[in-house]
């Protein structure tokens, strides 16, 4: 079983995580351009291009998936049990996550957010693994 899903704080992903790993489950954290979280749960490192040496802006990197992405691990995050093994990270790129909500509106009917998107983009993602 996997669990994929995008990433805030980290308190659903070390919390619903966790569990998910301790029943021998797979989680993989859902991760948008700009952002370290999937970098830091795969191995180890908070670290994404646009945060190279001399590259890092005033303003950060900003992503159209509001509410999701972080630039630092978090305390609720440093939560999540990454020494099992059984993780692993999936770069969303923008343009997939507006592909994705269409493709959506188009076959199913349904209007989704970007957060939603870079969910379901991560499963198609990560199924190709």
């Amino acid at each position: 079983d996997r669990f994929v899903m995008s990433c805030g704080t980290g308190g659903m992903l070390s919390g619903a995580g966790n569990r998910i790993l301790e029943s021998g489950g797979r989680v993989v954290a859902a991760d948008v351009e700009g952002s370290v979280v999937g970098s830091w749960v795969e191995n180890g490192v908070a670290y994404c291009t646009q945060q190279k040496e001399r590259g890092v802006r005033k303003h950060r990197y900003d992503t159209i998936a509001e509410g999701i992405g972080m630039d630092r691990v978090t305390s609720n995050l440093g939560k999540f049990d990454k020494a099992s093994g059984r993780v692993g990270g999936v770069k969303v790129e923008e343009q997939d996550i507006v592909d994705m909500a269409w493709w959506v509106l188009r076959n199913e009917g349904i209007k989704i957010g970007s957060s939603t998107a870079v969910n379901l983009m991560g499963c198609v993602l990560e199924g190709r693994e």
